[in-house]
């Protein structure tokens, strides 16, 4: 597998950790590895229409 994507970072989302999984699934899906997939600190809110 390829290392052409070493780190990625999620957020600000409701679900974070499920956008992680399928990132995660995605890309091996595609024939690359992201090694470090981070959750941003921000943290995510909604804004009005």
């Amino acid at each position: 597998m390829s290392h052409m994507i070493p780190r990625m970072t999620i957020g600000p989302t409701l679900d974070p950790h499920n956008v992680s999984d399928a990132i995660d699934v995605l890309s091996q899906r595609n024939g690359f590895h992201i090694s470090d997939i981070g959750i941003s600190e921000i943290p995510y809110r909604r804004i009005a229409e």
